[in-house]
């Protein structure tokens, strides 16, 4: 009994062992310089101001912000935002125009509309 209590102890020491490596060994997320970027003549490159809590990204590739923030790319927001594979505002995006506080979760639905979730008592 005794034996096989060491083994099961040594087993799991050796099992820690060969994870913690694989946990730890990843790569921080890269930062990916395109997206969002600052360019030459255009107001692209601003982000939002304040911060991001929640992101879904749509079938046809545009991409759903939502957080504490009120302004994306220096235009006025309420705290849920839609951008391009880019990071530019999808000026055609009218969404949750009138929400009164943050917004902490997107999930979409299989018909590709959004259900946002938060702080906020007040949409549209």
């Amino acid at each position: 009994m005794l034996r096989t209590l060491v083994a099961l102890a040594r087993l799991l020491a050796l099992s820690l062992a060969l994870l913690v490596p694989l946990v730890r060994g990843q790569d921080e997320g890269l930062n990916d310089p395109t997206f969002n970027g600052a360019r030459e003549n255009d107001r692209f490159g601003y982000g939002a101001n304040a911060t991001v809590r929640a992101i879904a990204v749509q079938s046809d590739g545009k991409i759903l912000l939502g957080g504490d923030f009120t302004s994306y790319n220096e235009e006025s927001r309420s705290f849920l935002e839609r951008v391009d594979s880019q990071g530019r505002r999808d000026l055609a995006y009218s969404g949750a125009t009138a929400l009164d506080a943050a917004v902490h979760a997107i999930a979409l639905q299989s018909d590709g509309k959004a259900i946002i979730g938060g702080d906020f008592t007040i949409a549209n």
